[in-house]
């Protein structure tokens, strides 16, 4: 496999994960207009 396809696949795991972490640390309640929102819509 070539590297560079190494490195987008590895990218994208790591931005998959840091992303599944957000929503289950609720870090969407930090944005401004976003902390009304009920939890159900963060899930």
């Amino acid at each position: 496999m070539e590297l560079y396809k190494v490195i987008f696949y590895l990218g994208l795991s790591f931005f998959t994960m840091h992303e599944m972490d957000a929503v289950r640390c609720k870090e969407w309640k930090i944005f401004p207009g976003l902390t009304s929102l009920d939890d159900k819509w963060g899930f």
